[in-house]
């Protein structure tokens, strides 16, 4: 037998998608770089003041000052992998090569070393999306050691008001007052963050609950469709866009994750 008798067809890789869909929810400049163990931060919150006007004259100015701020020091987790290649491999058939051809080790060493890498990359970087997730819903970090066993742990200390809780569940089909929900953390938003919301991004089983509410289901009804909009929105990677609620106060693009 010779490798005329056998051709190697186009090799096939099976990799996990990489939606990172919570990490893209994150900045990264180049001040987030950095070398040392730890960083600092420090933060100054605008008290959404108004001015007042004066009473007299003679009474001077009213003063206002922005030297109040806060620092806050975080402990970042290490990541620190590894991989070998043994020089004895690179004489076996690589995959996609023809039993019978030659083998070039330099070649299989190039490959070797840029799957592992790519495999190595994918890790950490799931590992982030996973902090991401973690401190979205519970402000806590958790990490796991080889083991398996807790090894790094943050807490931002997020208010409990940044983690809402409704007063009747979205499974409570009947009953449940989705709109009345958004409203309120828009609001929320709105005080404490001084932004105006434009997204909400859900998991699968809200979005599934949330159109089957009764408020919803009457809303979307074709005679009332302007509650329910369908129009384009800005694409983000692992997500899916379901559509825009049109609310009192707030237009709100949908967004469903799977992960």
């Amino acid at each position: 037998m010779n490798k005329i008798t056998l051709s190697m067809m186009k090799s096939f890789t099976q990799s996990v998608e990489m939606p990172l869909a919570f990490t893209g929810l994150c900045q990264a400049p180049a001040e987030n770089y950095y070398k040392t163990e730890a960083f600092t931060l420090d933060f100054w919150g605008d008290t959404n003041e108004i001015a007042p006007v004066v009473t007299d004259l003679k009474d001077g100015n009213n003063k206002f000052s922005i030297e109040d701020f806060l620092n806050k020091e975080f402990k970042a987790p290490a990541m620190l992998d590894e991989f070998t290649v043994s020089t004895f491999k690179l004489l076996e058939r690589a995959m996609g090569k023809n039993t019978f051809e030659d083998p070039n080790a330099m070649a299989s060493l190039t490959s070797l070393f840029k799957t592992h890498m790519r495999v190595g990359s994918d890790r950490q970087r799931r590992t982030v999306e996973y902090m991401v997730a973690q401190m979205l819903q519970t402000g806590v970090i958790i990490l796991n050691d080889a083991k398996g066993q807790p090894a790094y742990k943050i807490d931002f200390q997020q208010k409990a008001s940044h983690l809402p809780t409704l007063a009747t569940a979205w499974t409570d089909s009947e009953n449940a007052t989705p709109f009345s929900d958004l409203e309120n953390m828009g609001d929320l938003i709105v005080t404490d963050g001084h932004k105006q919301p434009t997204n909400i991004k859900m998991s699968q089983q809200a979005y599934y609950a949330l159109t089957r509410t009764k408020e919803y289901l009457d809303m979307a009804d074709n005679r009332r469709i302007n509650i329910v909009k369908d129009v384009s929105a800005p694409k983000i990677d692992g997500m899916m866009y379901k559509g825009t609620l049109d609310l009192v106060a707030y237009t709100l693009h949908m967004y469903v994750y799977t992960g």
